[in-house]
């Protein structure tokens, strides 16, 4: 019975194909806005945004900021083609998203002209979003590697509207700051790609199948 159990499992890890479930980290290190208009990159560390694959069409997005007295006024991002995309909080506005009707590279950052995001999530009335951040948004077929793409001035691949920056007025002017999550090698590049092999379900079935199968061999032996 234990040599054909190993056989099978033996078999369903070399044959059964495995999805990948990534994550795209990106340093909030390229400030504009005021001075400068255009992201400059390397030597800040507002903090992070993180893309995450959660169930089949869902991807958990995270704003994650240096300073736990800061908050989040809008989240922009780009996405490689257009869906209609809904977010598990009811209070998230994409008002200025593709969902409305716009098109790709339609969302623009103040102060950064020269690059469009494809994805603008406002505040809802009231306070700005508390920091940590998180929320998920769904699609049919969305990945996160699906926003791992650049604006339309290929600088960077999100950009986080911090608000409350209070006394701050090295890294926040005028008490907000625009930080993009940066393109260079230092900035994140590609962004941390962390991808953890995932069993599809079709190989699941294969392995319970396999499993049942041995099971009965057995007690087909056992009975003579």
């Amino acid at each position: 019975m234990k040599s054909a159990i190993a056989l099978v499992l033996a078999v369903f890890l070399v044959s059964a194909p495995r999805a990948e479930a990534a994550s795209f980290s990106y340093d909030l290190n390229c400030p504009f806005g005021g001075t400068p208009t255009q992201p400059v990159c390397g030597g800040f560390d507002y903090g992070q945004i993180t893309f995450t694959d959660g169930a089949a069409g869902t991807v958990n997005v995270t704003v994650d900021l240096s300073n736990s007295a800061w908050t989040i006024g809008e989240i922009d991002w780009n996405i490689s083609s257009a869906l209609d995309l809904t977010y598990n909080d009811p209070d998230l506005s994409d008002t200025e998203s593709f969902n409305d009707g716009n098109p790709l590279n339609d969302v623009t950052a103040d102060g950064y002209s020269a690059g469009l995001f494809d994805i603008g999530l406002l505040p809802p009335p009231g306070p700005p979003y508390p920091e940590p951040y998180t929320f998920s948004v769904t699609g049919t077929g969305l990945t996160a590697s699906m926003f791992n793409v650049l604006d339309s001035n290929s600088l960077v691949y999100a950009a986080v509207h911090i608000q409350a920056c209070g006394a701050d007025t090295v890294n926040c002017q005028a008490g907000s700051r625009w930080v993009g999550a940066g393109s260079d090698g230092s900035d994140g590049s590609d962004g941390t790609d962390s991808e953890t092999p995932v069993p599809e379900p079709g190989s699941l079935i294969l392995l319970g199948s396999g499993l049942a199968f041995a099971a009965n061999r057995f007690r087909q032996r056992k009975a003579r």
